[in-house]
């Protein structure tokens, strides 16, 4: 490869990532990262709250009737079924001891 080539590709390398960077700046990108990296956050809460379930032996059925919930609803929690409310994985983890700052 010439010099020529290689100079030629550092500049549309550095001009790709200035485009990257010009967007990744813009608001809207930065809202849907941000989106993203919630519903992450609360797959990962809902992963660890199933695994730490299971871990103390505790049925779906149980942590329902700890919750006053009936058990489907606790198997669309877990299985990220529908949109779930913050106080909801707020009160399931509390059953379970999970302290929630640690996780996020």
């Amino acid at each position: 490869m010439s010099e020529t080539t290689i100079k030629s590709k550092i500049e549309l390398t550095k001009a790709r990532s200035a485009r990257i960077k010009a967007f990744m700046s813009r608001p809207e990108f930065i809202a849907e990262l941000n989106k993203e990296k919630a519903e992450l956050a609360k797959e990962l809460l809902i992963l660890t709250l199933k695994q730490t379930r299971k871990s103390k032996g505790l049925t779906q059925k149980k942590i329902a009737e700890m919750l006053g919930v009936k058990q489907p609803e606790i198997a669309r929690i877990e299985n990220v079924k529908e949109s779930i409310t913050i106080d909801t994985l707020i009160n399931y983890a509390s059953v379970l001891n999970v302290k929630i700052g640690v996780i996020l």
